[in-house]
């Protein structure tokens, strides 16, 4: 459920997605708070970075996101919170509405079987590691379609680390 970020970030950007792709996820219907928490043990616990949900086949990123302000335990619950007037429910919002689930309350029980990767990066790092992911990953929920001139622009088999810090 952890992937911190210096463990890839020497990795080419292909290698870093598959990584990241393949890297051991939680369900979020399993998910307690607790894991967040204690994040596999890691110490001491990440605070802030960047998140990823993917679909049921633990491949597919559905989206990413970021905290730079918020702990990881304050803002993942908040995408699952069940007011339609809430506006940090992104993830639950975007799977409503790809789902065509006929209310929050719904779309959260077919998420449950989704999954979370945490990323904790040094905070100076986290808009950029966001953004990168967000065209890299092509995340089906929040994509930067309108990047893909960025895309285009960076060969697959640059260092990951140097293309978040030196091109985006």
């Amino acid at each position: 459920m952890i992937l911190p970020f210096n463990s890839i970030e020497g990795s080419s950007i292909q290698q870093a997605c598959s990584t990241i792709s393949a890297a051991p996820k939680k369900r979020l219907g399993d998910l307690k708070l607790f894991d967040i928490i204690m994040q596999d043990g890691l110490e001491p616990p990440a605070t802030h970075g960047i998140y990823f949900f993917f679909d049921a086949d633990k491949t597919t990123c559905l989206y990413v996101g970021k905290n730079a302000s918020q702990q990881f335990i304050e803002r993942i619950p908040w995408h699952f919170a069940l007011s339609e007037s809430s506006w940090m429910n992104h993830f639950l919002k975007y799977y409503k509405k790809h789902h065509q689930s006929p209310s929050l309350f719904e779309a959260a029980r077919g998420a449950s079987d989704c999954y979370i990767l945490l990323m904790p990066v040094p905070d100076e790092l986290i808009a950029k590691a966001e953004k990168f992911f967000r065209v890299f990953l092509k995340p089906r929920f929040n994509s930067l379609a309108s990047a893909s001139r960025l895309l285009n622009s960076i060969p697959s088999d640059t260092n990951l680390g140097e293309a978040i810090r030196n091109r985006i």
